[in-house]
């Protein structure tokens, strides 16, 4: 499990032309206006053998915008 915060941060947020940092599979989707979001990890959850082991990461920036 992965708990963080989902941001719609539009193809504006790249530096670069975000086409350049797609996948052979994903340029092959063609999409014409993609929806890009932005996923910044807060924590994981491992499940193992019935157990669960927690991973808590450092509190992420503040509005930070993706590369």
């Amino acid at each position: 499990m992965l708990r963080g915060k989902l941001t719609l941060v539009g193809n504006n947020a790249f530096d670069q032309d975000w086409r350049t940092t797609l996948t052979d599979f994903q340029q092959q989707l063609d999409y014409k206006d993609p929806v890009i979001l932005h996923f910044q990890t807060n924590s994981i959850k491992i499940r193992q053998m019935m157990t669960i082991d927690h991973l808590e990461l450092i509190d992420p920036p503040t509005d930070e915008r993706p590369h």
